[in-house]
């Protein structure tokens, strides 16, 4: 009997002790927790810090200029936009590399990239091979996805040097898809060009911000 009553207090330390560290463990989750909710993930970093120098976006399906000409031209402007918005660099508008293609065909087809960027008056170009582009019908459902792939890199128009990345020639790869959009009507597929191109932007513009994660457009 003496023995039973000695226990009783040391299996109450026992499950005193096992209590408060379940406690402190608890408390400390919910700490962790809170302070994770207050703080956010941490901003990711940019790429690559562009110059603050007149800069040409030039887009173009390098093997097969003229047939992706339309899909170039609306990723251009969109990546224009996004950067006049955050006012991070001059934009000198694809435009004006358009008027110049337009007026010497021949000569331009030959023309380098900085030599492109030369003739505008830009400093350096935002090059960007949109290696694939299109709308993919999804067959189950009748529905729409885009698919776009591209290689991204920042030349010096006075001497074709690559600024970035200088690891990879051919570029950094940029992949974006939408989600699938239901309908088989063709004014669906343009909604989803549309939405593709701002999405792959967005893509581009992020390499040479700094941004918070939780900020980046959820895809519809």
């Amino acid at each position: 009997m003496v023995q039973r009553f000695r226990l009783r207090p040391m299996f109450s330390c026992v499950a005193v002790a096992a209590l408060s560290v379940a406690v402190l463990a608890g408390g400390c989750n919910i700490i962790g927790a809170l302070a994770a909710k207050t703080v956010g993930n941490p901003d990711i970093p940019a790429k690559y810090t562009l110059e603050k120098v007149p800069t040409l976006i030039w887009v173009e399906n390098f093997q097969n200029p003229d047939l992706a000409e339309q899909d170039a031209i609306l990723l251009a402007h969109a990546i224009e936009d996004k950067f006049k918005k955050k006012d991070l660099i001059p934009i000198v508008g694809m435009e004006k590399a358009i008027d110049q293609k337009n007026l010497r065909p021949k000569e331009f087809r030959t023309t380098s990239i900085a030599g492109i960027g030369r003739l505008v008056g830009a400093e350096q170009v935002l090059y960007v091979d949109l290696q694939q582009s299109g709308i993919v019908p999804v067959m189950i459902g009748g529905s729409f996805e885009g698919r776009a792939a591209a290689q991204v890199k920042v030349i010096k128009s006075k001497d074709g040097a690559i600024l970035w990345p200088t690891d990879a020639q051919a570029g950094y790869p940029v992949t974006t898809e939408t989600n699938p959009l239901k309908g088989t009507d063709p004014k669906n597929a343009n909604d989803v060009r549309v939405s593709l191109y701002d999405y792959m932007s967005g893509d581009i513009v992020r390499l040479f911000i700094k941004y918070d994660q939780d900020e980046v457009p959820e895809r519809k």
